[in-house]
């Protein structure tokens, strides 16, 4: 009797853990099928989402292709009124388009973005040509005024061009070849005084022009022709020194830096000589000061910049050497000085370096055959270059 109750007992907890096994199995199934339900679910709106934006690509297209043939019809309906027919129209339209793209390419602004590693972000290019009426193959120095409209020496011309860099459009030109007051023979180069005069690097005719640049209206000469203190024999550059007084690039050749007052055109003093040598100049160039008051110069035909005291004259350092690598020049007519960079103009390309110690920080390089980089100016954080037929960058007088 008693084995038997144990039997039983043994059979009804086996019964029992097999009850839990069941109870466990049907609620991990329910569960599952829970998540089956989710997931079909999940499926079934992303299908509606796909579907749903499917619908509305072929609506978006539907709409399109009626407006495309809308547009179709009305064009037919606009040729079929004027008699006009596509065949004969097309070679007429590319040639209009071949005669303004050569017109664009005479004068044009290309905008190329610059490196992160100077704090110029924009370059313009002022060049290869003109603009409307004043086209010219041979843009020279650059400068900007308060309003940031840019004036342009042009030697093919002999006239300041004023241009609007937003507009891309000629504002007004200034003189005309000759030489006389307010005339000019290949200006070169470019600057404002304190009083907003322009004052211009007359080289053809050998001396430096202070002009109205409201109305170009003569105000006086600096300088005369000769080889003497005080006299100027193919000014390339022009600067203006922390008292207001004009300073002169004259190395072309008299080899001298030479400074003038402005009220007056009095000579006051000269600094260099002729010659390849530390503190000496042999070819055209242009002038700049940096923070400190030093005059900065550049010779273009010794290939170097030189940073010399400007109270005394004497050479502090030289930046750059003959050459086609980063650091050295070839023909570095012109640069500016912005922040803490030394941004040089090259026969075919702009460097940006360190200043003073020239280390070189980035190259620009234009692919375009038979053009010259000649001047530069910055206004803000853009940079405008301009840029001449090769064949005017050389000496024309």
């Amino acid at each position: 009797m008693c084995a038997e109750m144990m039997e039983q007992m043994r059979l009804a907890e086996r019964a029992k853990a097999e009850m839990q096994k069941l109870a466990s199995s049907l609620t991990a199934l329910e569960t599952a099928k829970n998540a089956g339900f989710i997931a079909k679910n999940t499926i079934i709106q992303a299908r509606d989402t796909i579907i749903k934006a499917r619908d509305a690509e072929i609506t978006r297209l539907q709409t399109a292709k009626k407006a495309r043939d809308a547009e179709i019809t009305r064009l037919q309906i606009e040729l079929a009124h004027h008699n006009l027919q596509p065949a004969v129209m097309l070679p007429q339209l590319q040639q209009c388009v071949s005669d303004l793209t050569a017109t664009l390419k005479r004068f044009h602004v290309r905008e190329v973005e610059a490196g992160a590693t100077s704090s110029i972000t924009k370059f313009v290019t002022i060049g290869e040509g003109g603009l409307g009426s004043a086209a010219s193959p041979a843009p020279r120095g650059v400068a900007i005024d308060g309003e940031g409209l840019i004036a342009v020496c042009d030697v093919d011309k002999h006239q300041i061009q004023i241009l609007n860099p937003k507009t891309k459009k000629l504002v007004r030109t200034i003189g005309s070849r000759g030489t006389g007051d307010g005339q000019f023979v290949c200006p070169l180069y470019i600057a404002f005084d304190r009083r907003g005069h322009l004052v211009v690097a007359d080289s053809g005719n050998h001396r430096v022009q202070v002009l109205s640049y409201i109305d170009g209206a003569h105000i006086r000469n600096i300088g005369c022709p000769g080889t003497e203190q005080g006299q100027l024999k193919s000014p390339s550059g022009v600067a203006i020194d922390r008292d207001g007084n004009i300073v002169v690039h004259d190395g072309h050749k008299n080899g001298l830096v030479q400074v003038f007052r402005t009220s007056d055109g009095a000579h006051i003093r000269s600094m260099c000589s002729k010659g390849i040598g530390n503190g000496q100049l042999n070819g055209p160039g242009c002038v700049a000061f940096d923070v400190e008051g030093n005059i900065v110069v550049s010779d273009s035909k010794t290939d170097r910049i030189q940073v010399l005291n400007y109270a005394t004259g004497q050479h502090k350092a030289t930046i750059g050497s003959s050459g086609v690598g980063r650091g050295q020049f070839k023909c570095p007519f012109s640069f500016v000085l912005h922040d803490s960079a030394l941004i040089v103009a090259e026969s075919d390309r702009v460097q940006v370096l360190n200043y003073p110690d020239g280390t070189c920080i980035d190259v620009y390089i234009d692919q375009k055959k038979g053009f010259d980089t000649y001047a530069l100016a910055v206004h803000e954080s853009t940079l405008f270059v301009s840029r001449g037929k090769t064949e005017h960058c050389r000496e024309r007088h």
